[in-house]
This record gives C-alpha cells, sequence and structure tokens, in this order.
C-alpha cells in the first residue's frame, strides 16, 4: 500500500483545513493509500487522526529554504517509505518540494488560498516585498518541482493560469468536500441554547471561523450594531485567533456583551450548527470555505460575502444572502431579513441542504485518490 504523507508547516489544530485534512483521513480505510502526517499538532489533533488510523509524525523544521531542513526532511521521508508528498501549507510547499527531489519522490500541492494570500494583506513595503518572494518561488516550484497542483476553488486556479503561477496541464480543480450523512447523538437544542445564553424565541446567527482579520468580523459587529433591537436575537462567534481581544472589546464599547457570545475554539461544530438558526461568513477574502460546506449540511440559510467560491455555494434568495465584501449595509440588511422574515429560513435551509449534496468528502477523496493514481502511474519504476 503506497504511503502519502500530508506535509503542513503550522500547528493542526482546529479549522478548515484541519476538517479537509480529516476528510482525507476519514476516508481512507478503504483506500489504496496509507497516510501519515509531517507537521506540528494538537493532542485533539493527534488523537483524531489515530481514530482512522493515521500516525502524526511531529515536525516543525521549516525554516526559509533551509538546506538542513531539506536534507533532514529527505531522510525523515525515505525512512518512512513515503511513495508520495502531498503538501498543504505555502512554507511546507518550498522545503517540502525540494525535499522531495532530493528523496527522488513525487509530489502533489493542494493550494487553499491564493499564493499571495498565504502571506498576509500588510501593505508595508517589507510585506509586499515578501509576497512577491514568496510568489516568485511558487511560480518556479509549481512548474519544475509539482507533479500536480490541486485547487479547492475555481476562481483562485483561473487566476494563477492567468498570471502564469501554475501550469495548465498539471493543474486541477477539485472543490472541497464535507461530511453530509452525519448521525447526530441524543441532542436537547433547547438545553444547548440556554447553556449559550439563548432563549427558543431569538433568533441566533452563528460565525464559526478563526478571528482573524481575514474574516471580516469587525464588520459583522459593525452591522449587528445596527440590528433591531427590539426582535429577539443573539450572535455566537464560535473560534479563536489573534483579534479576540480587540473583538471583545469592541463588543463592550457597543454595549452588545448581551446580545453576543464568544463561544471560544470547539474541534467540533456540529452542536451549534444544529442549534442556531443562520450562518454568516462576512470574510474579505475565501478560497472554498468548509465551515460553510458544513453549515449547508447542517440545513442552515447562508449569508457570505461575494469572495472565493461563496457565490457558487449561496444564491442569493435561494439558500441565503450574498454581499458584497465590506458592505456594513449590506450585511446588516442581509441580517434584518432573517430577523423579520422567518417563514423564509426552513425552505433556504433545505436548500443548502440540497446545493451541498454534490460536494461530499466522498466525492472529494475519491478525485484525489485519482491524482494520486496518475502521478504514481508516471513515475519510473524504483
Amino acid at each position: 500500500m503506497p504511503r502519502v504523507a500530508i506535509l503542513y508547516d503550522h500547528v493542526l489544530d482546529w479549522g478548515g483545513l484541519e476538517t479537509h485534512l480529516l476528510s482525507l483521513f476519514r476516508c481512507s480505510h478503504d483506500s489504496p493509500y496509507e497516510y501519515v502526517a509531517i507537521s506540528q499538532a494538537s493532542a485533539e489533533f493527534t488523537r483524531k487522526a489515530a481514530e482512522y488510523g493515521i500516525t502524526v509524525i511531529p515536525w516543525q523544521q521549516w525554516g526559509f529554504v533551509s538546506p538542513a531542513s531539506c536534507l533532514a526532511l529527505a531522510r525523515l521521508l525515505r525512512q518512512q517509505k513515503i511513495a508520495l508528498v502531498h503538501i498543504h501549507g505555502p512554507i511546507a510547499g518550498i522545503n517540502g518540494r525540494l525535499a522531495g527531489r532530493l528523496a527522488g519522490i513525487p509530489v502533489v500541492v493542494t493550494v487553499h488560498l491564493p499564493v499571495s494570500l498565504y502571506h498576509g494583506t500588510r501593505q508595508t513595503l517589507r510585506a509586499r516585498l515578501g509576497r512577491s518572494l514568496y510568489t516568485f518561488l511558487d511560480r518556479l516550484l509549481n512548474h519544475f518541482l509539482t507533479q500536480s497542483l490541486i485547487y479547492v476553488s475555481h476562481r483562485t486556479m483561473e487566476a494563477s493560469l492567468q498570471k502564469g503561477i501554475s501550469p495548465p496541464l498539471r493543474s486541477i480543480y477539485i472543490p472541497n468536500g464535507v461530511r453530509i450523512e452525519t448521525i447526530d447523538p441524543p441532542f436537547d437544542r433547547h438545553d444547548f441554547r440556554q447553556q449559550w445564553h439563548a432563549a427558543a424565541e431569538d433568533i441566533v446567527f452563528l460565525f464559526a471561523g478563526r478571528l482573524d482579520e481575514q474574516k471580516g468580523i469587525d464588520s459583522l459587529l459593525e452591522a449587528v450594531a445596527r440590528l433591531d433591537i427590539t426582535v429577539k436575537w443573539k450572535v455566537w462567534l464560535v473560534g479563536d485567533g489573534p483579534l479576540s481581544p480587540f473583538l471583545k472589546e469592541m463588543v463592550r464599547q457597543q454595549g452588545l456583551d448581551a446580545r453576543i457570545t464568544f463561544c471560544g475554539a470547539f474541534p467540533q461544530v456540529h452542536s451549534f450548527l444544529v442549534a442556531c438558526d443562520v450562518f454568516v461568513l462576512p470574510s474579505r477574502y475565501e478560497a472554498m470555505p468548509m465551515a460553510l460546506l458544513e453549515a449547508m449540511a447542517a440545513a442552515l440559510p447562508c449569508i457570505v460575502t461575494d469572495v472565493g467560491e461563496n457565490s457558487l455555494l449561496v444564491s442569493d434568495g435561494i439558500n441565503g444572502k450574498v454581499v458584497p465584501a465590506g458592505s456594513i449595509e449590506a450585511l446588516q440588511e442581509a441580517m434584518n431579513f432573517f430577523l423579520h422574515s422567518s417563514s423564509w429560513r426552513p425552505a433556504m435551509g433545505q436548500a443548502s441542504f440540497q446545493r451541498v449534496q454534490p460536494f461530499s468528502e466522498t466525492i472529494m477523496t475519491r478525485k484525489v485518490y485519482d491524482i494520486y493514481s496518475q502521478v504514481l502511474a508516471r513515475q519510473p519504476a524504483r
């Protein structure tokens, strides 16, 4: 059974990428491939991977174009008898591809965000030069040291092809997939809502994701501050991140502590999805967000910004509302729609559930395995 090494350069813990990887791991029990993850990982992620028979090898030697790191990683890949390297992070994409070449192992890269956005959006001279350097290196590595590039977003792939960042014949679009058929444990929706300070009559808006600049939570809070306070509503923010202290202070200054609950990070958000009424994703940029797919699989109407593949998944007025990124007024109007149009919520939720059916994790993983097979078939016998 060929062994596939998953490489990632940050701590695997909780988030969209981790959900993506766990889907690959969960579906691997009857696949022709065996996974091993080479990355730092939290105890929770390591435990979850072990449930699917996946070993996590701690690795943090991701220095920028480090010859020593590349040699050490190449040795590890050979020791683990790796047949194929599958990279999921931008820094790992540099040393990982160089190590793959040194070890004579083919490389597949999944692009979860445009390469320029992997390295932030700050506009200082240093930040712009850094992004330019990473984009230049990525272009070289894509063309010369990568057997296949998987894009989770068609928009991102098209933009990369137009800019010459990716080779057309080795670039493929495989959208993210989500676990749709979930068997719920015994669950009391009313008790769960009370636990998180929401009454039965409250309309609960949910955001789930990292609290950082990308996700646009500051825009969400500005829109929330303008909502009709004569209607009973609550907002749950599930997640954590660098902007958490700033956002909590913003809520305090708005006097909305009783309406907005910071729930913290939870590896499993399904209970929150089942217990809320409307999902909100106010991102400034995305590719194909796993959180949105999970919300749709939970039969929720969704409010999203028109970035990445969001408008592919959400049709305005059918299974939710699509608003321009950064528009406080449009976001407020979309939220007010659901406050005053409760009859639309069930129908839109069911439309979400129907729309997400082609984006199952089984379809996604089958396509990924096909790429593995094609890449390995092209390799000379060793």
